[in-house]
């Protein structure tokens, strides 16, 4: 299948595409506090154009607060952000916009409008940025990417219609509508059973083959970490604790991570 490719969007950042290997994303001294308590204290972590990089941690320890500051719905309390060479951190809503039409972002309860029909979910974004402006284009565009999720045939179907699954694979062809150069993931396989869990993390994985995007998937699920990741990063009081390949994860014998992948609780976990 042939993806269309649309016009890149306009505008006065001057974005430079790093080299091969290099960062597309850099983070650096990120810190976040949120109602008086600390979440991110000083992370550093650079993520590769065209990787799968997994973040893991125990819930609660601000994995989705790190997610929403690389595409500004957060601005960190220190630190940077930095964007193909442009440190997007401070930026206002308006000059954050082109960065965020390059960026999508796959919500944990897929964050579908439920009002609208799972076609026009899709063809969303495509008319707010007037990416396509002939309707017929719009509607082969919206075929192209619901037949990429296997969601092909339910078009006319309201979210509220949709299982869980589902829902999360109309989010991920609207994230997609407008390629991005990298899709963020929080937590795409919380709540399904294996199967679909299962599937989902081979449409991730898809994505990344047949697009070349850049993906941080946000997780605790160490089966879908084993299937998709490139490298891994676990996130642990506030900081990268280890930053790794899948192999260097399961194999690690630090108490933190060793307690982490086998699933064992300690006294400050109670």
């Amino acid at each position: 299948m042939t993806i269309l490719k649309l016009n890149p969007p306009k505008t006065n950042l001057h974005f430079s595409p790093p080299p091969p290997g290099q960062p597309l994303i850099s983070v650096r001294n990120l810190e976040q506090t949120l109602s008086h308590h600390t979440i991110l204290q000083g992370i550093n972590l650079d993520i590769l154009r065209g990787e799968t990089l997994v973040l893991l941690g125990k819930s609660g320890c601000g994995k989705s607060v790190f997610l929403r500051h690389l595409i500004g719905l957060l601005k960190p309390k220190k630190g940077n952000i930095i964007f193909e060479g442009v440190d997007i951190s401070n930026l206002s809503e308006t000059q954050l916009a082109p960065v965020r039409k390059r960026i999508g972002i796959v919500f944990q309860d897929g964050a579908l409008f439920d009002s609208l029909n799972v076609f026009d979910n899709v063809a969303f974004p495509l008319r707010e940025r007037e990416a396509i402006n002939c309707p017929f284009k719009i509607q082969e565009r919206v075929a192209e990417v619901l037949e990429l999720v296997n969601m092909t045939g339910h078009e006319k179907k309201l979210p509220a219609s949709l299982s869980g699954g589902m829902r999360k694979r109309v989010a991920l062809a609207r994230a997609i509508a407008c390629p991005p150069d990298v899709l963020l993931y929080d937590e795409p396989t919380a709540g399904l059973d294996p199967i679909i869990s299962d599937s989902i993390n081979r449409l991730i994985r898809r994505l990344q083959e047949r697009l070349g995007i850049t993906s941080v998937v946000v997780t605790h699920d160490l089966a879908s970490t084993r299937f998709i990741a490139d490298r891994v990063a676990l996130l642990h009081e506030g900081r990268i604790h280890f930053l790794g390949s899948v192999e260097d994860l399961f194999s690690s014998n630090d108490p933190i991570v060793y307690n982490f992948v086998n699933a064992k609780s300690t006294e400050t976990d109670l």
